[in-house]
């Protein structure tokens, strides 16, 4: 099901593809999103920008 996700499907088109309820498809985001939290916080550092949109 994330694996969908990070394809580039809609949450809509998962919840089509999978049958698997939508709030259920958004709560099972949460874990792998404070992954890539974390993972950002401890390995991202010092880097330096040129420009910021």
């Amino acid at each position: 099901m994330v694996a969908s996700l990070v394809e580039g499907n809609s949450i809509r088109a998962s919840v089509r593809m999978t049958g698997v309820a939508k709030n259920t498809i958004v709560k099972l985001l949460v874990d792998p999103g404070a992954a890539c939290s974390r993972y950002q916080d401890e390995k991202i550092r010092s880097i330096r920008a040129q420009r910021v949109r």
